[in-house]
């Protein structure tokens, strides 16, 4: 099963595989339905449990932080359980992150430029 171990500074990541790595930016109080849907339709299905475990540990530590947060902070990168990372442009970070608490609240308020930078 897949899972966040750590979350890792950006310099650290770059040292390993990606598993994930996304541009973005049409997210537009879309939900998290939506963005597997339409990731699906144009990433790897293989992409899902790593998006998924990434949620799971995003929620868990209620992670709100912005693209460049993801890219900049001591420990904005997901490290997974097979040693793989998730990489992702300030947009793409942004696409995740509004989906997933547009989910988990239960509205539509949030575009990937609410967490873009």
């Amino acid at each position: 099963m897949t899972e966040v171990t750590k979350w890792i500074s950006w310099d650290e990541a770059e040292k390993k595989k990606p598993s994930v790595d996304l541009s973005g930016g049409w997210a537009d109080g879309h939900n998290w339905n939506d963005y597997v849907t339409i990731r699906c339709g144009v990433e790897s299905d293989n992409d899902i449990p790593y998006l998924s475990a990434l949620r799971k540990s995003i929620l868990e530590n209620k992670i709100k932080f912005t693209g460049a947060d993801h890219q900049q902070l001591d420990n904005g990168v997901p490290l997974f359980n097979d040693d793989t990372v998730a990489l992702f442009t300030f947009r793409g970070w942004g696409d995740l992150l509004a989906v997933i608490w547009n989910t988990e609240e239960k509205t539509d308020k949030y575009s990937y430029m609410s967490f873009y930078c």
